[in-house]
């Protein structure tokens, strides 16, 4: 797989680079991309000063050329085949741009609080890549402690946009995976009971008992398909609250990566509307993956 990799200037960069490594892709191609952003409010004193402005700009490259040696130092000591670049503009902007030139399948960013430099890689940019990037994205957030062989929960509602989701997770062919937790979460309102209890009786069972047989189903073919593409995977499935059961499932598990979909509607469910990917990404402490087919 081709990897956009967002460098930042003190290696915040670097738990993206280690995951990633962990992940062990079957293809480890990697751009790195450091994000000079010289419209900043830092460069406001010098905006009427043609001289300073350009020597500013100028720093700012300097240090963002560093940066990419620094990165390219640690990609390769993980044996990525890794290049460099380095842009003018604002960070997520320009990921995504060099993205979309690149035909990226990844784009990665370490989300940290790490000084002025970091500034760029703090928790909006991670924000305006979940909300507007069209290619899959990893975020990493800050220094992790990581098993040689990570695990991994992979959460589905089981929509079409989830299954679409899972294949591509599948194509990223990541081989260093020990485990793959396929969780589906699912809530049932008042209403929901209310409507289909009106059929259920002559069944001997109740709508949530009905619901949670059916998505143990749909969860097992899931797992069935993943082992199939020769990963050791298991099956969870629990009700309650989206975010709470995924928090839950990634603290009881130590799993080290969330991976889901960005979006879509799946039966009784509300599992990938963008809000539950977009507080994922934003609001947890643990590493996810938002997988775009």
């Amino acid at each position: 797989m081709k990897v956009i990799l967002g460098v930042d200037a003190l290696g915040a960069h670097k738990p993206a680079i280690c995951l990633l490594a962990r992940l062990h892709p079957a293809r480890r191609e990697m751009l790195l991309v450091h994000a000079a952003d010289v419209s900043t409010a830092w460069s406001g004193a010098y905006s009427g000063d043609a001289y300073l402005q350009a020597e500013y700009t100028k720093s700012m490259q300097n240090v963002g050329l560093i940066a990419l040696d620094e990165a390219r130092s640690d990609s390769c000591a993980h044996d990525f085949h890794a290049k460099t670049r380095l842009v003018l503009g604002s960070p997520a902007h320009s990921l995504i741009t060099e993205g979309e030139k690149e035909h990226a399948d990844l784009i990665a960013v370490n989300s940290t609080h790490k000084g002025v430099w970091s500034a760029s890689f703090l928790g909006s940019i991670s924000r305006a890549l979940a909300i507007a990037c069209p290619m899959s994205i990893l975020v990493t957030k800050g220094e992790r402690r990581l098993p040689q062989n990570p695990r991994v929960v992979f959460a589905t509602d089981h929509s079409e946009y989830a299954n679409k989701a899972l294949d591509r997770f599948i194509d990223f062919k990541f081989e260093g995976i020990s485990e793959v937790i396929v969780l589906t979460a699912f809530e049932v309102d008042e209403n929901q009971i209310e409507v289909m209890s009106k059929g259920l009786p002559e069944l001997g069972t109740s709508v949530t008992e009905l619901i949670e047989s059916r998505m143990k189903e749909k969860t097992k073919e899931v797992c069935a398909k993943l082992e199939a593409a020769g990963y050791h995977a298991t099956p969870r499935v629990a009700q309650g609250p989206v975010n709470d059961v995924i928090r839950l499932t990634m603290q009881d598990t130590h799993a080290d990566l969330l991976v889901l979909g960005a979006q879509g509607h799946g039966f009784l469910s509300r599992l990938f509307v963008g809000s539950t990917s977009l507080h994922q990404v934003v609001s947890e402490p643990y590493p996810v993956m938002v997988v775009r087919p």
